[in-house]
């Protein structure tokens, strides 16, 4: 009678105990849950201090640019050797282009991270790379792209000023450490593109700073369609290719009939 008694005993907390067990598995399903869809909405968060920490090393660069290379920048005077004016030619171009290099760096981070400020996928991401890959790879690259070409222009720009502000002895000096820099820099670089270095997968594909800027166009060129500015900014970008290539061009049929006229 005892362990009839008690069977019917345990019969009866059974239903309790598995009711217990049911709702112990529920809550561990839901805060592992939670806690998986909690890292999959800071992605977005994640993403936004990437491209932060982008554009404000761009700014510091755009503001450097300006002094350096523009606002002091040396008249061309007609008495002056070609060289010397083609020299300062190739120098405010250079800094031209790196100050809007600079600023396309900027406004691509800014709009990202506005983007990403109120960013809702229906497809989670699990990882901040493929979050980058998947919707802002445009963004990511023109981001990267333009603040490297840039600083690498800031570098230049340095051993040019020192050039023409102090002559040749220095400006010869100034010239190797500047040259040093950018090829150090470029060499840092293509090392981190080549290593991956927290490149979105489908990004990090390309070897180093010449290739990633070769895909960045390639992207560009194809989602410019339908865009009207997008189209006309790479008109005018191939168009000031253009001209650069005939100054040059010039340049070169100047210089070969000054020497016809020396050596007549």
């Amino acid at each position: 009678m005892h362990r009839t008694y008690e069977t019917k005993g345990m019969a009866s907390l059974r239903p309790l105990l598995l009711t217990i067990a049911c709702a112990l598995h529920v809550r561990t399903v839901q805060g592992v849950t939670e806690s998986v869809a909690a890292i999959l909405r800071d992605h977005p968060s994640a993403a936004a201090n990437l491209f932060n920490s982008m554009r404000t090393p761009a700014a510091l660069v755009a503001g450097a640019v300006v002094p350096l290379g523009i606002l002091t920048a040396p008249p061309i005077r007609a008495n002056e050797p070609r060289k010397v004016k083609l020299f300062k030619k190739l120098n405010i171009l250079l800094a031209v282009s790196s100050l809007l290099s600079e600023v396309l760096a900027i406004t691509y981070s800014t709009v990202a991270m506005n983007n990403l400020a109120g960013f809702a996928s229906s497809e989670p991401t699990k990882s901040v790379a493929e979050l980058i890959s998947r919707y802002f790879e445009v963004s990511w690259l023109g981001t990267n792209v333009h603040f490297l070409f840039g600083l690498f222009g800031l570098c230049l720009l340095v051993g040019s000023k020192a050039h023409m502000m102090y002559g040749d002895a220095i400006g010869r000096i100034a010239t190797c450490l500047s040259l040093s820099a950018f090829l150090q820099s470029v060499s840092v670089v293509n090392r981190g593109i080549s290593q991956g270095g927290g490149t979105p997968a489908r990004l990090s594909l390309t070897r180093n700073f010449f290739g990633l800027g070769l895909k960045y166009i390639k992207l560009v060129i194809q989602r410019s369609n339908g865009n009207v500015l997008s189209i006309a900014a790479i008109g005018l970008f191939a168009y000031s290719l253009y001209l650069t290539l005939n100054m040059f061009a010039e340049e070169q049929d100047n210089f070969e009939l000054e020497m016809d006229e020396r050596w007549s």
